[in-house]
């Protein structure tokens, strides 16, 4: 029988196991609205997601609108826990790639908050499929500090070269390196297939079924 390339298998969420784009834009704008400016477009929303919550709306704030930064985030957490699976489903592939690295042990580990996230991955019914989640709002660095990482990974005494930490964006990547983590980018999330190459993952894909051919 042939063994398992990996014993230990990390995933980003937004961008990597889910497309949140419309419901983080929406809620982004609910809150920019509700402090009297402007909507963003989904484009320029979705180029700030991946560092946390609080990261978000700074960005989308803009240098200009700093000062209400604490009334649009709560704002933002307020609509978002209440509108965060009106149009948010799994990618393409994503249940049957749960299903067939059953045998492997799987983590989630994403800068959203924790709260969020579980609502979501209960609520689109793969929940089950995962050991450990780990949010931003945990007591470890977010990504792209490594600590998350490093943490599951001696939690479950698998070696570093053994994980492979699954990702759309580059901080996936960086924290991914930065632990010793094998990396896999994910082509169809947040970030530019040309930025993402440039990052030198140990491995990209453009669907997440494609992980078949690595993990065996």
């Amino acid at each position: 029988m042939k063994q398992n390339r990996f014993d230990f298998l990390i995933f980003d969420l937004d961008g990597t196991l889910i497309d949140s784009k419309r419901d983080i834009a929406l809620s982004v704008n609910h809150a920019l609205e509700a402090c009297g400016l402007e909507a963003l477009s989904l484009e320029t929303v979705s180029g700030f997601v991946g560092h946390g919550a609080s990261n978000l709306i700074r960005s989308c704030l803009g240098e200009k609108h700093q000062e209400v930064f604490e009334k649009a985030l709560k704002y933002f957490r307020r609509y978002y826990l209440e509108h965060l699976l009106d149009f948010t489903g799994l990618y393409p592939g994503v249940r049957e790639i749960l299903e067939f690295t059953g045998d492997i042990p799987k983590a989630v580990v994403t800068n959203k908050p924790l709260e969020h996230s579980l609502r979501i991955l209960e609520g689109l019914g793969i929940r089950k499929f995962f050991c450990d989640i780990l949010g931003g709002d945990s007591p470890r660095a977010k990504k792209p500090a490594p600590d998350a990482l490093l943490h599951l990974v001696e939690k479950h005494a698998v070696p570093c070269p053994r994980t492979l930490m699954v990702g759309d964006s580059l901080i996936d990547l960086q924290a991914g390196k930065s632990a010793g983590i094998r990396t896999c980018a994910v082509t169809y999330g947040f970030v530019k297939k040309e930025d993402l190459i440039r990052a030198e993952p140990d491995y990209i894909i453009d669907t997440v079924l494609e992980l078949r051919a690595i993990l065996i």
